[in-house]
Order: structure tokens, then C-alpha cells, then sequence
């Protein structure tokens, strides 16, 4: 109950943030668990998580190749550049931390 607790936490607040979208969130929360065993059970959690991560990634990503788009159709002195450039760099980041503490480190870095 605790871990199903937690997931749903977690799929709601991505969700309130626009991290998920509304569909992939009902279907992460109805993934009901049906083991008996802790590691079962551990399991089962493991690789809802690692889902919800993947989708945030992706999503992270999609966003990182618009915005990449979006810069290169402006000018280079259009004045939405260096703010559309700012909000790639932070996207960038995100995805970077995000893909660190998946494996364990700190120093990859995509720009």
C-alpha cells in the first residue's frame, strides 16, 4: 500500500505540473499490484517508476528539439532568442539531471 501511495503521489503532482499527460497518468495509477512477495512487489513498483521516468524523458526530450526549432527560425536578433535559449538550456539540464540520477552520475551533458 505504501509504494502504491507513493506512485500516486508522484503520478499526480507530474500531472498538476504537466509533466504527464492525463491519459498516461490513469494508466500508470490502474496498474494494480497482484504479487504477495516483497521483491515481487518491488518489482512490479520498479518498473511502474521506471516508466514514468522514461515518459518524462522523452517528453523532456520533444521538448528540447521544438525549442532547438524554434531558435534556429529566429533571428539572431530577435529578442525572444536569448529567453528561448535560456528555457532550452534549463530543459537541457533537467533532462541531464534527470538521466544522472538514473545512473548513478553527474557528468553527462547534452546541449
Amino acid at each position: 500500500m505504501q509504494y502504491q501511495t507513493i506512485l500516486v503521489k508522484h503520478i499526480e503532482t507530474a500531472l498538476i505540473n504537466g509533466q504527464v499527460d492525463e491519459h498516461t497518468a490513469i494508466r500508470l495509477k490502474s496498474q494494480g499490484c497482484i504479487y504477495q512477495t516483497r521483491d515481487e512487489i518491488l518489482d512490479h513498483f520498479e518498473v511502474i517508476f521506471r516508466e514514468l521516468v522514461n515518459y518524462y524523458q522523452e517528453r523532456l526530450r520533444h521538448r528540447i528539439l521544438k525549442g532547438a526549432e524554434f531558435i534556429d527560425s529566429l533571428a539572431p536578433d530577435d529578442p525572444r532568442r536569448i529567453p528561448a535559449m535560456d528555457k532550452y538550456d534549463g530543459l537541457c539540464k533537467q533532462l541531464n539531471e534527470s538521466e544522472d540520477r538514473e545512473h548513478g552520475t553527474s557528468n553527462s551533458n547534452i546541449t
